[in-house]
């Protein structure tokens, strides 16, 4: 959705959204963790789409990540390089956590609940997402890349590392590709 307020708004309204998720999912998890005031659809969504791991964390912080990678990106990639690494974070972990959860047989060794069935549909969608934005070249790098960092991050919240690997893979790519 961000990508298509991109595309018909440019980047400008884009960040403008971003940020102001961002502000206003601050303040939630504000009041969520620190004055213990639920906010029943915020919280009930939450409750449904989070995993184990994300709703025992304090405070919940996947979504801020989520939304700092989409300003960033915004900021310092070209409109579709940052659209295409917006989609690879939407439809690449989305979709990898989807599949993961409910056909994922094959673990991998990352020390998370990460399975190859998710990661493989990640890509494939990803790579998808990607094509309708970027040549195919970018989008191979830029999915690629983007499902790699979904895979490994450890310490940085996957949530932020893919947007901004699958942007830099995507740039590298054009900058040393002639395409």
């Amino acid at each position: 959705m961000l990508c298509l307020m991109g595309g018909l708004h440019g980047l400008d309204a884009v960040r403008i959204i971003a940020v102001a998720c961002l502000i206003s999912y601050g303040l939630y998890e504000c009041f969520r963790w620190i004055a213990q005031v639920q906010v029943p659809f915020i919280t009930e969504a939450l409750t449904v789409l989070g995993t184990p791991e994300e709703l025992e964390a304090k405070p919940f912080l996947s979504p801020i990540y989520g939304l700092t990678g989409v300003v960033l990106v915004s900021t310092f990639f070209p409109a579709q390089i940052a659209c295409a690494s917006i989609a690879v974070l939407a439809l690449g972990d989305g979709v990898a956590g989807l599949v993961g959860r409910i056909a994922g047989k094959h673990p991998l060794r990352t020390g998370k609940r990460k399975s190859m069935e998710g990661s493989l549909a990640g890509l494939a969608a990803s790579f998808i997402g990607c094509l309708l934005l970027v040549p195919i070249e970018l989008a191979f790098a830029g999915a690629s890349v983007g499902i790699i960092s979904e895979m490994l991050s450890t310490s940085l919240d996957d949530n932020l590392a893919v947007p901004l690997a699958s942007a830099l893979a995507m740039t590298l790519t054009k900058t040393f590709l002639p395409l």
